[in-house]
């Protein structure tokens, strides 16, 4: 009998919002509003490094999230959560173009479905291509990128409401798969 894959959850360790317009750093806020700009994500990816993941599984709370489509990228500059704004990713840094350097690989619209809602808000799921995730345990990579058209994202100042990502796949010893190009 076939083994089930393995599966871990993986701790976000950073968050804020970054868009046109907000020039202080919203890496503290207990929400995150959607709508114009990205809330970036980091997660703590090293248990899953070599890993070929077959799924990942983004879970984030909030309101007004449920049902809508959400565009998602690989941020592949660094930034820190208390500094990162529209123009500066860290102190004394820029973005190539304000905030174009997280955004420049092609984005995918993922339909975003709830678990749990009580009213406005609730647990929100986006099932996400396991190349994200692989993407996450490399060296040159600082997270995702999410884009919501509407609603408020719970950050991990919310403890209990802190977005994690759920990943499953094959652990180390698998050939590795190629990266998916840019």
């Amino acid at each position: 009998m076939a083994q089930p894959a393995p599966r871990t959850l993986l701790e976000c360790i950073a968050d804020t919002r970054v868009a046109p317009g907000l020039t202080a750093p919203a890496g503290r806020d207990f929400q995150l509003q959607a709508g114009k700009g990205w809330i970036l994500l980091r997660f703590r990816a090293a248990a899953i490094e070599g890993w070929r993941v077959r799924q990942a599984t983004l879970l984030v709370h909030g309101a007004r999230l449920q049902g809508v489509r959400a565009q998602v990228r690989v941020v592949r500059r660094p930034w820190l959560e208390t500094e990162a704004t529209w123009a500066h990713p860290a102190e004394g840094e820029v973005w190539d173009l304000a905030g174009a350097q997280t955004l420049h690989c092609p984005a995918e619209t993922i339909s975003c479905s709830h678990v749990f809602v009580d009213g406005e808000a609730g647990w929100s799921r986006l099932e996400l291509p396991g190349w994200y995730a692989e993407a996450l345990a490399r060296e040159d990579t600082f997270g995702l990128a999410l884009r919501f058209p509407r609603g408020t994202m719970d950050s991990r100042e919310t403890v209990a409401y802190a977005p994690y990502l759920l990943v499953e796949g094959a652990e180390t010893g698998d050939p590795p798969r190629p990266a998916r190009p840019e």
